[in-house]
């Protein structure tokens, strides 16, 4: 199992931050979009992608599976995870 808490460790992010995030009651800037995308190791283009997906629709369409993001065109096939299989 891998928790929020773990992965919020990981990103050198609080675990509470994580859990706003995933929950939808705080935003993403482009700037910590940054941070945790090289902290995943993303490439420069994929990191570049996300960071526009955050500057473009802000954390509600970021929410990987929204409605707007899944109109859009999208060469890393972000999906969202439910918690069963997450787990």
């Amino acid at each position: 199992s891998y928790s929020e808490r773990a992965f919020a460790r990981d990103l050198k992010v609080s675990p509470g931050y994580i859990s706003l995030l995933f929950r939808g009651h705080r935003s993403l800037s482009p700037a910590k979009g940054i941070e945790i995308a090289q902290r995943l190791g993303w490439p420069e283009e994929k990191t570049n992608y996300f960071v526009s997906l955050i500057q473009k629709h802000g954390l509600e369409s970021v929410h990987l599976g929204s409605k707007k993001q899944s109109q859009s065109v999208n060469p890393y096939k972000f999906s969202e995870l439910e918690m069963d299989r997450f787990r």
